[in-house]
C-alpha cells in the first residue's frame, strides 16, 4: 500500500513536470513575440512624453498609456519567470495557470528557466 502511494506520487509529480515544461515553453513563446511590439509601443509613448507639456489634453492619455505598457511589461517578467505548475479557476470548471503564484524572481524547481530579456522591461521616468 505504501510503495502504491509514492509511485502515485512519482507519477503526480513527473506529470507535473511534464505540464510545467509545456508551461514554460508557452510562456516564453509569449514573451518573445509581445517583447518587439510592447518596446514599439513603449518607444514611441516615450517620445509623445519628452515633447509634450503636461498641460496638453493628451498628456494624462499618454500617461495612462505609458502605465499599462509598464503593467504588461511587468506580466511578460511573471511569465518569464514561471518555475513551477500552479492554476487556478477561471470560470466554473475552466482551470488557468496562476502566473503571480507559479512564477517566482528566484527560480527553484528542477526545470530551470534560461534568462530571457526584453527592454520593456525597464522603467522610464515620465514628466
Amino acid at each position: 500500500m505504501v510503495l502504491s502511494k509514492k509511485i502515485n506520487y512519482e507519477v503526480l509529480a513527473n506529470n507535473n513536470d511534464v505540464k510545467l515544461e509545456g508551461v514554460v515553453e508557452t510562456a516564453r513563446a509569449v514573451c518573445h513575440e509581445l517583447c518587439q511590439p510592447l518596446q514599439g509601443a513603449l518607444t514611441f509613448v516615450e517620445l509623445l512624453l519628452q515633447n509634450m507639456p503636461k498641460e496638453n489634453n493628451l498628456y494624462d492619455f499618454s500617461i495612462n498609456i505609458k502605465q499599462n505598457i509598464d503593467e504588461i511589461a511587468n506580466i511578460t517578467r511573471k511569465l518569464n519567470n514561471i518555475t513551477k505548475y500552479e492554476i487556478k479557476e477561471y470560470v466554473a470548471g475552466v482551470n488557468i495557470i496562476d502566473i503571480h503564484k507559479a512564477s517566482s524572481d528566484f527560480p527553484s524547481n528542477s526545470i530551470m528557466i534560461k534568462p530571457f530579456h526584453c527592454n520593456v522591461h525597464k522603467k522610464i521616468n515620465s514628466k
